[in-house]
């Protein structure tokens, strides 16, 4: 305890270790590259059952998501060498940085040229569209284009982040803080909750079928007699796919524009129980819309483009992640009464999660896990040498209660499905896909350097300045521990990618973080040592400017795209441009009405899904969707079930909707299938012996 207490009197506190942790940071990213290059790159794994079309999907690197959360330990301890040597052998510390210079430049050389050959192409066409252009088109493609608007918003908040950790400023402080109560009257409330509801409502219900799919395929399956559990799965969970079958069921018509509508709803109630939170939370209305603000900025008109829309992705919306919003409730409201039922309210959501989706919901249970085991540890306040003995029995009582609740689940989950079907349901089915994708499938190699190390040092500082309060005998907030072990483990979702484009996603925890930390700020209440909340401090500064210019650049964009008084026609639509599915819902229909004693058609088409939901059927293959089938063995097993059933009409795709995939299955039905007809999106094949 002694020397914890020196690391953070010592250590911790002096400015110098800020320096430490960033370069421990950057180096320990660029060595995992390093060793993972050496490592893998070396000696490739290869898939060879893997389907070339999906081949960019396959990474060897299955240690990417270890050696990322092992970063949280290491690189604190990686800047706490770095301080001893400085200290002890100062002309060593010279050789070691250049050694780490020249390792680094390795990596980071070849990216500094490629960003520069990028920026000086993007400058080269920028001149020659400016002069080929007038001005208006100039200023639409500025203001417009995804890319241009964030990289200028991101460079601006960069510099403004700069300027004021150096300089230590803090504008409008003294402002936010005489304010804190500002629109506090109901008028002002409901009036920034139906902004909200106004910016997240598109009237058009835009939308990209390939990533509804996933949800949609599903729900049709089950919706037509091929029940979750026994004959088909879903990618991203269970209970998800449960209560979108009972939306669409009982509520609202299975179509397109009917899914962006309850994604829609769930962004709208996402962000109205944020506003409530923060308010509860930090007691300031006035905070709680700059967090809401940001938070909508960032995680909903982040993607706005006048061809694209954040309604486009259902997977990186509250459908995915909002279940850790209820457990915030919880939490703190656990951290500030103690309460049996929050306590026990959290650990059933968190299992609870862990079935809707399975990635965030193992965030969520892991991060609700630690947050109550930190809270029951310090309740106890073990003495000196007790502590590790403290922790463990607390974390096997709730690992062990935790297991419990899951087993309940699991349980109530297979007596409904037994009662209904009247068999035991395959959990198989269940992890089919999550553990291809733990094998190594999307998982992308960590970068050298990028933005997320920016946010992964964040957190470090955070968690530092917690346990150096927690040290001092100040409890720590339940719900910002919880913000920090879920944000951390959030990250795994998209791990290996440091753009924004799909880092935007797995920021909200760390916005709110940076929240807490600056209210503290304008109530002088120091966050961790003075370098450390300084950093911090800047960090809010930088979101709020990014979030603006955010809000100032999207929006109008946003609205632009709108058209209000096509609401009810859009709600009927199939799509636009590209991304329309009005040929696959004629053929589907064409198909229901030549052949209505079909239970289950047979359909080979990397457009499958729309065709099956306007036909009311499901795939009479195990897939709802082609392009989740990512080995031949699966397609082979499909035309192993075509010869076996001797299926009558096979509906193979044509076009841009045949690739690989469907060209394996043809080769394999070929010498037993002819072709019959055409329709617009598929043809059709039925047996050369005319048994049909």
């Amino acid at each position: 305890m002694n020397r914890i207490r020196l690391f953070f009197v010592d250590v911790f506190s002096q400015p110098r270790f800020g320096w430490f942790l960033a370069v421990s940071a950057v180096a320990y990213f660029v060595g995992v590259r390093l060793g993972q290059d050496v490592v893998y790159r070396m000696s490739l794994r290869s898939f060879p059952d893997l389907f070339a079309s999906h081949g960019n999907l396959i990474q060897p690197e299955p240690l990417e998501a270890p050696l990322y959360l092992a970063g949280y330990l290491l690189i604190p301890l990686g800047a706490l060498g770095l301080w001893f040597i400085a200290s002890q052998w100062r002309r060593l510390i010279a050789v070691v940085a250049t050694i780490g210079g020249v390792v680094m430049l390795w990596f980071v050389y070849p990216a500094l040229w490629h960003v520069v050959g990028r920026v000086g192409e993007m400058g080269v066409m920028a001149v020659q569209y400016a002069a080929t252009h007038d001005l208006v088109q100039v200023l639409w493609l500025a203001t417009t284009k995804r890319i241009v608007v964030t990289g200028a918003i991101l460079g601006i908040s960069t510099v403004a982040f700069v300027w004021l950790f150096a300089s230590g400023r803090r504008p409008f402080l003294a402002w936010i803080r005489q304010h804190r109560d500002a629109l506090s009257s109901r008028w002002a409330q409901t009036l920034f909750l139906l902004a909200v509801a106004i910016v997240v409502f598109h009237p058009n219900f835009p939308f990209d079928p390939h990533h509804y799919n996933y949800f949609l395929g599903p729900v049709n399956d089950i919706l037509h007699g091929k029940p979750i559990l026994y004959e088909t799965y879903a990618l991203y969970g269970l209970l998800d796919v449960y209560a979108l079958a009972a939306i669409f069921r009982w509520l609202l018509p299975l179509s397109y524009p009917a899914a962006v509508l309850v994604v829609t709803g769930l962004f709208a109630a996402f962000f109205a129980g944020m506003y409530f939170f923060i308010r509860r939370w930090l007691g300031s209305h006035l905070m709680a819309v700059i967090g809401v603000s940001a938070l909508v900025a960032t995680l909903y008109l982040f993607q706005t483009s006048p061809t694209r829309s954040s309604l486009f992705f259902p997977a990186m919306s509250p459908l995915r992640y909002g279940w850790y919003l209820p457990i915030l409730f919880l939490i703190h409201r656990y951290g500030v009464t103690r309460s049996a039922k929050a306590w026990w309210g959290a650990i059933v959501l968190a299992a609870i999660a862990l079935f809707w989706t399975i990635d965030a919901g193992a965030y969520v249970a892991a991060a609700t896990l630690i947050t109550l085991g930190i809270a029951e540890v310090l309740q106890r306040a073990p003495a000196r040498g007790a502590v590790l003995r403290t922790a463990a029995a607390v974390a096997f009582r709730l690992g062990a209660v935790f297991v419990l609740v899951v087993g309940a689940v699991v349980a109530t989950i297979t007596a409904a499905n037994a009662a209904v079907f009247g068999a035991l349901p395959d959990w198989s089915l269940f992890t089919k896909e999550f553990l291809d994708f733990v094998g190594g499938v999307v998982m992308n190699p960590l970068p050298a350097v990028g933005v997320f190390v920016f946010l992964v040092l964040g957190y470090v500082v955070a968690w530092l300045a917690v346990a150096d309060e927690a040290r001092r005998g100040r409890n720590p907030d339940l719900a910002l521990v919880f913000l920090l072990a879920y944000g951390a483990f959030q990250f795994l979702y998209y791990i290996g990618n440091s753009s924004w484009q799909t880092l935007y996603l797995v920021t909200g925890p760390f916005f709110l973080i940076l929240l807490y930390v600056f209210y503290r700020a304008t109530l002088a209440d120091p966050f961790g040592p003075p370098w450390a909340e300084r950093l911090l401090v800047a960090s809010g500064y930088a979101v709020a400017v990014f979030a603006a210019l955010l809000l100032v650049a999207k929006l109008p964009v946003e609205f632009a795209g709108r058209n209000y008084a096509q609401i009810s026609e859009s709600f009927q639509s199939y799509g636009v441009r590209e991304l329309s599915v009005a040929d696959e819902y004629t053929d589907g229909r064409e198909i229901r009405r030549a052949y209505p004693n079909f239970e289950r058609l047979a359909v080979i088409s990397t457009r499958d899904t729309p065709l099956l939901i306007a036909a009311g059927r499901p795939n009479a293959f195990a897939t709802y969707y082609l392009r989740d089938v990512l080995f031949k063995s699966q397609v082979r097993g499909f035309i192993a079930q075509a010869r076996r059933d001797l299926t009558p009409v096979i509906f193979v795709g044509t076009g841009s909707r045949r690739n690989d995939q469907v060209e394996l299955f043809l080769k394999g039905v070929r010498e037993r299938y002819a072709r019959a007809q055409s329709l617009r999106t598929v043809d059709m094949y039925v047996l050369r012996d005319g048994s049909f």
